[in-house]
């Protein structure tokens, strides 16, 4: 199982079912992951709320642009954002 920090607006719309796709950049230790893998994610600051999630899909992108165009933005716990925008939080 692997364990990452998550900011705590996103860990709470993946909480709530609000936000359905945990989105990371393709770093070293996320180019390990794999479908059927677990992933716990803990909140920050204080690390002690967390949430085990399982990967049911893998998807790349060479941007986050990319990314909200091709993927519904409300899924991605963006909601009422264009793809710019997304690619300017991310």
């Amino acid at each position: 199982m692997y364990i990452m920090k998550i900011k705590p607006e996103y860990f709470e719309k993946i909480k709530s079912g609000d936000n359905k796709y945990e989105i990371r950049l393709l770093d070293e230790k996320s180019q390990q992951f794999k479908v059927g893998d677990s992933i716990l994610l803990k909140k920050e600051p204080d690390l002690f709320d967390g949430l085990v999630i399982r990967i049911l899909e893998i998807r790349t992108f060479q941007r986050f642009f990319e990314m909200a165009q091709k993927m519904s933005l409300a899924d991605l716990g963006f909601e009422g954002k264009n793809a710019s925008e997304v690619e300017e939080i991310c």
